[in-house]
């Protein structure tokens, strides 16, 4: 139990170029994200009741306030208390060698 306590407590907020770039590449990807809901929302609201219904204009501050807030809480969090490492596209290609004749000699001969 000590040992998993220690461990605990080793971890700090790294720093280094890669860790900062994954953090505002993830930061960034949430804000469109949570922006697509509330602007979603809007639209919803616009398409059924329009928008010059009483108490419109409020409602529309309203839901992007709480919108705004929510990206604000994920920053601030994700600042405070998260490591980030984002994990790269890869392409994976598999190479197959096929007989060229009987003899077993490669199609595909690479060179180092």
């Amino acid at each position: 139990m000590s040992d998993q306590k220690n461990k605990l407590i080793a971890v700090k907020k790294r720093d280094d170029q890669r860790a900062i770039i994954s953090s505002n590449n993830l930061k960034e990807f949430t804000e469109k994200k949570i922006k697509k809901v509330y602007v979603g929302a809007l639209r919803c609201i616009e398409i059924r009741f329009g928008d010059s219904f009483d108490g419109y204009e409020q409602l529309r501050r309203e839901i992007l306030r709480i919108g705004n807030d929510a990206i604000r809480e994920f920053a601030q969090t994700l600042e405070s208390s998260f490591n980030v490492e984002q994990i790269p596209n890869v392409l994976t290609f598999k190479f197959t060698k096929e007989r060229a004749d009987e003899k077993g000699q490669d199609d595909f001969q690479g060179s180092d």
